[in-house]
């Protein structure tokens, strides 16, 4: 029930210490001094490191269209771990990851700043780093994934332009016992349209130390994630009715649900679990409707709460649908000793897949995740992650395989949990 190739989606551009005044201001003064010994929290302001040159030039990325806002000079070399994306393609992979720094500050206005060096021969296209004001409106709904929420943007029009440069920045924060830990979201949507010329996603925060981190037993975590995916390929249904389905199932969404992860400590720790999706929104293209229109899950929401009635879309790949997929993650515990600044003590790295024994292929090099343990105990983690998977049809060797149709689904987004019980 999918059509096209693999050549095609890509040819779409889918995808899927010193301190510094502010910088504790940044997360909400998250209770950490800022000091050698003391590695839980990014210190360095955005003006660390060189502030001169272009990108470091690492590996090949796909030369993405320039915008007019560009011009960036940040060559930092640590902070917080980070997902670049080009017109809407990863650029920085499990072994190849940008690192940014936030910067927030109360006085005298609510404003904020993030650098980025995506460690890419693109770095220099991105915009330089400015200063965000917030955005009270956005602020005020909420952050819907748990804990708090700020929003900010940055939006110019040069004299005798067509069009507006339009910077956003969404900055999550999350307490969770004596861990505090905060994720973003940047979009430049200078030029316009979906996706975005340039988007990141990073993560920080009161890291655990060595001597913090539990040394045996196991733990659980639950908490929320949300994301930006790209679906393509996947078929429609044939004229349907009027206002039955509204959305293409080809689109960009906005993905949020539920995080669930056991921590297993020890000197071969692991960390495992599931992120499931509970809405899918995206903009209204179909059946004469417009605007935005959230697709929820039939199987946990009442009828009355079904804002997108087409729920064949939840029944996984056999019935040709995507969003009831849970992303699997399975990780490793990297414990570091170190009191350099800006090394992170306990740190998670593994891969971020649908389960392949459910019709679905994944790309290595872009299904992975990384986050980090916060707090004196360990009592929260929070992350960042990539997903890239395809679907087939037909398969199984009943008959010789014909002609292969995918339909593929691209991901990025940050994911928290806090340990269950007290903590949460």
């Amino acid at each position: 029930m999918r059509y096209a190739s693999l050549a095609v989606l890509l040819a779409a551009g889918t995808a899927l210490s010193g301190c510094d005044g502010n910088q504790l201001d940044a997360v909400a003064n998250l209770g950490s001094s800022c000091t050698s010994t003391t590695q839980t929290l990014n210190c360095s302001g955005p003006n660390s490191g060189s502030t001169t040159g272009g990108g470091t030039g690492t590996g090949t990325t796909p030369t993405p269209t320039p915008s007019p806002n560009t011009g960036n000079t940040s060559t930092i070399t640590t902070g917080d771990t980070t997902l670049a994306l080009d017109n809407g393609l990863l650029v920085s992979r499990a072994n190849n990851t940008a690192v940014s720094t936030l910067t927030q500050s109360t006085l005298p206005t609510s404003t904020a700043q993030l650098a980025i060096n995506t460690n890419t021969s693109s770095n220099a296209i991105w915009p330089t780093t400015k200063v965000l004001d917030e955005y009270v409106a956005g602020t005020t709904k909420g952050s819907g994934i748990g804990g708090t929420y700020k929003e900010y943007h940055k939006i110019t029009k040069a004299p005798g332009a067509a069009s507006t440069q339009d910077e956003e920045l969404q900055v999550w924060r999350w307490n969770a016992g004596t861990g505090s830990s905060y994720a973003t979201q940047y979009r430049d949507v200078t030029t316009g349209g979906n996706p975005a010329t340039h988007q990141a996603w990073s993560f920080g925060g009161n890291y655990t130390t060595a001597a913090q981190m539990p040394t045996s037993g196991s733990a659980t975590y639950s908490g929320q994630f949300t994301s930006v995916a790209t679906t393509s390929n996947f078929i429609n249904p044939t004229n349907p009715p009027v206002g039955v389905q509204t959305l293409d199932r080809n689109n960009i969404w906005s993905v949020t649900g539920d995080t669930a992860l056991t921590a297993n400590f020890g000197s071969n720790g692991t960390v495992t679990g599931t992120l499931t999706p509970n809405a899918w929104k995206a903009w209204q293209t179909l059946g004469g409707a417009s605007g935005f229109a959230t697709a929820t899950n039939p199987n946990t929401i009442p009828d009355g709460g079904i804002a997108y009635n087409n729920p064949a879309n939840w029944f996984g790949a056999a019935q040709g649908g995507f969003m009831d997929q849970q992303i699997q993650l399975a990780g490793t515990i990297t414990t570091n000793a170190s009191t350099t600044a800006g090394t992170h003590a306990n740190v998670i790295k593994g891969t971020a897949q649908y389960d392949p024994t459910s019709n679905w292929i994944n790309t290595s090099s872009n299904s992975f995740f990384e986050a980090g343990f916060f707090g004196n105990n360990a009592d929260n983690i929070t992350g960042v992650f990539a997903m890239d998977a395809q679907t087939l049809q037909p398969i199984g060797g009943s008959t010789a395989i014909n002609d292969d149709r995918r339909g593929y689904v691209s991901m990025t987004g940050i994911f928290n949990a806090c340990k269950t019980g007290p903590v949460c």
